[in-house]
């Protein structure tokens, strides 16, 4: 008898530890589920895709190429398919009807950004290229990396026509999908990151944030940005159609 009552008791307190967080704890077992379920939905997920529209060396895909292995890494149910065209090559395709969700390209590729997203101001983008993606005052891309060939370093900055400058912008296609924009804004956070745009040191390119930590010595961070802020000319990302 006693060992049926030890068997019984037992058997109790199995089910018991089985089933009492559903009959004592039902608000922390819905909290738990509600919580997952929530965090599943505020994610966007499926596949994304980007163009690289570029016709000059060095212009970003390794830092594109960098974020998106960030992105698809922390997003394991986002994939972001990227291909490198040249200017007149994705010209021709938007005639077709194609536009990615996600397009990389340098001023004057749009005569005006008809077919993107308004974005959100950065404020760590410098001030003076931050303006070149304005709209009728409002932003529509971010410059996400700056390519000058600037003269010997001993020499003035004060001449810009022999600085050569290719800015490469990021924009967004006009989408209703809020998950969508938000995941593609992820994308700009990390091209606008403080370790992104310190690689662009190491790649003889220029940042888009002033930071002085980005450059090796306050010598080069005050000469590289003496001559954007003072003396170089950026052409507007958007310069409308021609007259």
């Amino acid at each position: 008898m006693k060992l049926f009552l030890s068997i019984l008791l037992t058997a109790f307190s199995v089910l018991f530890l089985i089933f009492a967080p559903s009959f004592f704890m039902p608000e922390l077992e819905k909290n738990i589920y509600s919580v997952r379920e929530e965090q599943k939905e505020s994610n966007f997920e499926g596949f994304l895709t980007l163009w690289h529209v570029a016709d000059y060396p060095n212009s970003g895909r390794a830092q594109l190429n960098a974020c998106i292995k960030q992105i698809e890494k922390k997003y394991l149910h986002v994939y972001i398919q990227a291909e490198t065209l040249n200017g007149k090559t994705a010209r021709d395709r938007m005639r077709k009807g194609e536009f990615p969700d996600i397009i990389s390209f340098s001023a004057g590729f749009f005569e005006d950004p008809s077919n993107l997203m308004r974005v959100m101001p950065q404020p760590a983008v410098l001030q003076k290229l931050a303006q070149t993606c304005l709209w009728k005052g409002e932003p529509y891309a971010f410059p996400f990396m700056l390519t000058a060939k600037f003269p010997g370093l001993e020499e003035e900055l004060n001449d810009a026509s022999r600085v050569v400058i290719h800015v490469q912008y990021v924009g967004f296609a006009k989408t209703e999908d809020q998950k969508k924009y938000e995941m593609c804004m992820n994308l700009a956070s990390l091209l606008l990151s403080e370790s992104m745009q310190k690689n662009l040191v190491k790649l003889n390119c220029v940042p888009v944030v002033s930071t002085p930590g980005l450059f090796e010595t306050e010598d080069d961070y005050t000469m590289v940005y003496s001559a954007i802020s003072e003396s170089l000319y950026f052409p507007p990302a958007f310069p409308g159609p021609l007259v």
